[in-house]
């Protein structure tokens, strides 16, 4: 089988979410198709490549974007090819609410483009012959925009288990205890999520823990960053013993997850967000927010602890608890290597997508 891959523009290169598991598979040939130049220069390069490689048995786009929609456009009139798309985790219910939110902030240029994009998205899910989404909760929503009976499978991104640095809380060499939060404040929800760790943090350890130090790195960039760094200002009086850093947007994530001892995280914008997944690649017990595609992905107890509310009882009470028990961070840590190795590493994704594969109707 040949898949043709259309390639994303990202610095993550998210491509390869598709690419390294697809290449594991027998009898498959995958190529990358290329192109960060503006998008005329994308339309001319696309259709020439498609006119003169018409032998590929499917293609693969990521997300709903013009160039995603412009290839189906092509698989379809040029190449004769299916068409597969894969979407994150940013559902296209959640797209919708987060332009709201942009219109609401008088961010009128960003209001129109991303308006543009969540109508090309819904025009290409009509399009399509299949997709792939990284959690089970999106299903229902996106059936609402595909056409009946087109198959959906549950198939999240790989990843490889990290080594770390071994942690242990208040050790001869170790006093320190460290929280780290790594998310895309880009938008409201995850900014005041943040937020609420940081009153919470502060309002416990003003009265508890004297003789333990904390120092929570908060590390993503976005709109909201500026606004995080005002709303911290405001907590002239922290604590001695606890240390907020803000790193903004950085690259090298890697010293940071393994110098941490727990992982914070709290989003409703999100499906499989793949923060939560290098966490755990790095052996790390999480405390996360109630929300239902993370229930999908992680158990109470077994791999994270989470709060319902953003009050603070209940964050307050489950962050307490695995701070001072050592000894469930570790279970937890342990558990959430195996389930990183079991179910999200690279050969185990491309066991998923050759099932998937395996059952579609593919021109030979």
């Amino acid at each position: 089988m040949k898949i043709l891959i259309i390639t994303t523009r990202d610095k993550r290169e998210r491509y390869r979410f598709l690419s390294e598991p697809l290449a594991k598979i027998e009898n498959v040939k995958i190529t990358l198709f290329r192109n960060d130049e503006n998008i005329l220069n994308f339309i001319v390069k696309s259709l020439f490549y498609a006119v003169r490689n018409r032998d590929f048995n499917l293609i693969l786009v990521y997300g709903g974007d013009f160039k995603s929609l412009f290839w189906t456009f092509l698989a379809r009139t040029v190449v004769k090819a299916k068409v597969i798309c894969r979407l994150g985790g940013d559902p296209i219910v959640i797209r919708k609410k987060v332009i709201k939110t942009v219109l609401a902030n008088h961010k009128f240029f960003r209001y129109v483009k991303l308006a543009i994009n969540y109508f090309i998205t819904k025009i290409l899910l009509r399009c399509i012959d299949g997709a792939v989404v990284v959690n089970k909760s999106l299903i229902v929503s996106l059936k609402k925009y595909t056409r009946e009976g087109i198959p959906i499978a549950v198939i999240p991104q790989p990843i490889a288990v990290k080594e770390r640095a071994e942690n242990s809380f208040f050790t001869a060499k170790r006093e320190e205890f460290h929280l780290l939060t790594v998310t895309n404040l880009s938008y409201r929800d995850k900014y005041e999520g943040v937020c609420m760790v940081i009153k919470n943090l502060s309002e416990e350890f003003k009265s508890n823990y004297g003789s333990a130090r904390i120092v929570y790195d908060i590390l993503g960039g976005g709109y909201y960053l500026e606004k995080l760094k005002k709303f911290l200002e405001k907590y002239t009086d922290l604590p001695d013993n606890l240390k907020i850093n803000m790193h903004g947007y950085v690259e090298r994530t890697e010293p940071f997850y393994k110098n941490a001892d727990l992982f914070i995280y709290s989003s409703t914008v999100d499906a499989t967000p793949n923060v939560l997944l290098e966490a755990q690649s790095y052996g790390l017990a999480l405390l996360v927010n109630s929300y239902e595609p993370f229930y999908n992905i992680l158990k109470e107890d077994v791999n994270a602890l989470f709060f319902d509310d953003r009050a603070g009882v209940i964050f307050r009470s489950k962050f307490n608890e695995l701070l001072e028990n050592k000894a469930l961070r570790e279970r937890m840590g342990r558990n959430n290597l195996e389930n990183i190795e079991k179910n999200y590493s690279i050969g185990a994704i491309a066991q998923k997508w050759e099932s998937f594969l395996s059952k579609q109707e593919i021109r030979k």
